[in-house]
């Protein structure tokens, strides 16, 4: 296959979607597909260009099958609403210059990926354009998102926003989800959408493997093999609730054993070490974003590792952090309601341990159980479904399977 990918965020950053979007794009690369992507200069989790991407414009990176068009975007050095869709509407209009370069190109599937929702508008022009087969991969449910935690407040903004989404919806080919949930949600809008399909939100099982405490950071780092370390890894925004980790380590301040590891970067970090500042707390730990490449080690540091989010986040999106949490046997403490995703999977195959979202209370409970637990078989079991359901080579094998069918 030929294809186009439209999409934010890429290699060399490490969070979220940027993972993700790399992991898959380079194995189309590998297995002989020609794959063209057009995306910004990286600037996440941290909010600032990188070092080596500053000062530049318009330009193609070559690897191998895949060639990567960068452009040139505005990125705030604080994020509000306001700001962040002006850096995605900077996006939009500085990447017609890399959709004029390709525009005599011959593509078979055209790869769109939200958030932001406007990534799916360029793409569906140029599919009708040139008749060629149109792909939404949506890993955030932006616009439910934003709504639900009110983060947009405008009647217009949402109308417009909504009409857009819808639009999207019903011109693509293909609508393609990381979860039963998220899909459920897609379906449940008042859009005709002529096909969806769920990519599990996969993990790459022999590079995330279990490790032992010797072989994590926790010596490195100077804690105690007898430390009960409790770990929230990843991006650090507004979706994840994260505060809800500082009230409970107030709570849990009089056990010394127990220490909590904040570990990422993001938009509300800053905002976050002032909070818990604020209330001196000492068993909280902030450290930057891990690479990829060290992961396991990352894991292995924690005897529980938190999936907190938001109430009004539920099946708007799946955590990232979560399958490789699995996939390296860890027990993941899930903030999640009945129904959704992240409760019926955990539940369903007892690989974790669920509670309420947005309820500290319910969090140090559960840490005072399970500090005393034999945790073995939750992290068997994680393990064991990692392997059987979201391995990254077999859900990539079925996904292009299901591309070159819709092509026929």
């Amino acid at each position: 296959m030929n294809i186009l990918v439209y999409a934010t965020n890429f290699s060399p950053e490490m969070a979220g979607s940027a993972r993700l979007n790399t992991e898959l794009l380079e194995w189309f690369a590998v297995n002989n597909h020609k794959v063209d992507l057009i995306t910004s200069m990286p600037f996440y989790p941290e909010w600032k260009i990188h070092p080596e991407y500053r000062n530049k414009w318009w330009f193609v990176e070559n690897r191998g099958n895949l060639r990567v068009f960068r452009t040139p975007l505005y990125v705030p050095q604080k994020v509000s609403p306001l700001k962040r869709i002006a850096h995605e509407l900077s996006f939009g209009f500085s990447s017609l210059i890399n959709w004029a370069k390709i525009f005599s190109n011959d593509y078979d599937i055209i790869l769109s990926i939200c958030p932001p929702l406007q990534m799916g508008i360029l793409p569906t022009l140029f599919c009708k354009l040139k008749s060629i087969k149109s792909v939404f991969f949506i890993h955030d449910l932006q616009v439910d998102a934003a709504l639900n935690l009110n983060m947009i407040k405008s009647s217009f903004l949402i109308k417009s926003l909504t009409y857009i989404e819808k639009k999207i919806l019903e011109n693509s080919d293909l609508v393609v989800s990381l979860s039963h949930g998220m899909n459920n949600k897609i379906l449940s809008k008042k859009a005709k959408i002529k096909e969806s399909y769920i990519l599990n939100l996969w993990t790459d099982t022999k590079k995330v493997v279990p490790l032992s405490a010797e072989q994590s950071f926790r010596h490195e780092w100077g804690f105690d093999i007898n430390d009960f370390i409790i770990l929230y890894a990843g991006n650090i925004g507004e979706k994840q609730g994260i505060e809800v980790i500082i009230d409970a380590a107030i709570k849990l301040i009089y056990n010394k054993r127990i220490k909590f590891i904040i570990c990422g970067n993001g938009a509300n970090k800053n905002n976050l070490i002032n909070y818990s500042n604020s209330k001196n707390v000492s068993n909280v730990y902030f450290k930057d974003l891990i690479p990829h490449y060290n992961i396991s080690k990352l894991l292995a540091t924690a005897d529980i590792h938190l999936v907190p989010q938001k109430r009004a986040a539920a099946d708007l999106l799946l955590p990232s952090k979560y399958t490789d949490i699995l996939a390296s046997g860890g027990v993941a403490l899930v903030s999640a309601e009945e129904g959704t995703s992240l409760y019926d999977i955990t539940v369903s195959n007892n690989c974790g341990i669920v509670i309420s979202p947005e309820d500290s209370l319910a969090l140090v409970a559960a840490i005072e159980q399970v500090i005393h637990q034999d945790l073995t078989k939750i992290r068997l079991n994680a393990r064991e479904y990692a392997e059987k359901v979201l391995d990254k080579e077999n859900n990539f094998k079925r996904f292009e399977n299901h591309l070159l069918t819709i092509l026929k």
